[in-house]
């Protein structure tokens, strides 16, 4: 997938409505199809945390200990990843408004 246009619905000289409109909605289309991924992700990942937190791994010992470790690390970065995804900062500015 492209990245969105930096201006997707303002018309380039020489673009007719109809083309302008369409990049509009493909813009629009990526914009939901990664937030929807993004809260499948966060869904899984706090899924998988609360299965560690109040499950059967509660009682893994030895090894299995380093496994439940390694999930709880990977639902942690499911739920970081699908936030990034849900606001999505392709620039990296988000602290400039902070700092104003």
């Amino acid at each position: 997938m492209g990245r969105p246009p930096a201006e997707p619905c303002v018309a380039p000289a020489g673009y007719s409505g109809r083309a302008v409109a369409a990049r509009c909605e493909d813009a629009a289309m990526v914009t939901g199809i990664r937030r929807l991924g993004g809260v499948v992700a966060m869904a899984a990942g706090i899924a998988c945390a609360a299965w560690l937190a109040f499950g059967p791994p509660q009682d893994w010992e030895g090894p299995m200990r380093y496994v439940r470790f390694a999930l709880g690390l990977a639902s942690t970065g499911a739920i970081t990843g699908g936030a990034r995804l849900i606001f999505w900062d392709p620039q990296g500015d988000g602290g400039a408004a902070v700092a104003e």
